[in-house]
């Protein structure tokens, strides 16, 4: 699961819950997750490219969530959103952190040291 995930690769998974209705339009294949307000934009805009994010409904605690691929915060007309670069329901823990180090590595962000 996302916990094992971010335990294994040694990295934070963010949470976001959403009402019904933006947690639908996410899953339906929105390109971005709306953060709710107020936004910590100190943390959500240091968000690393290419982060696991699990996404449920609010009013659900005990919900399984939805795993996406994730980056910093950018603002649109509707406000701060995370941006939506893939999802990664049902891949076990070791294909998941395959799957973030590749697009990492893909698109130049992989660490230096």
């Amino acid at each position: 699961d996302a916990r094992k995930y971010a335990r294994s690769a040694g990295e934070r998974v963010y949470a976001v819950a959403l009402p019904r209705p933006a947690f639908d339009k996410v899953r339906r294949g929105a390109a971005s997750v709306p953060l709710p307000a107020p936004v910590d934009l100190a943390k959500m805009a240091a968000v690393p490219w290419y982060s696991l994010l699990a996404v449920r409904p609010d009013e659900e605690d005990a919900a399984p969530t939805w795993r996406l691929v994730t980056g910093p915060a950018q603002y649109r007309k509707s406000g701060w959103a995370l941006p939506v670069y893939g999802a990664l329901d049902g891949m076990s823990a070791a294909a998941m952190r395959a799957e973030v180090m590749r697009a990492r590595e893909d698109q130049g962000y992989r660490a230096l040291v």
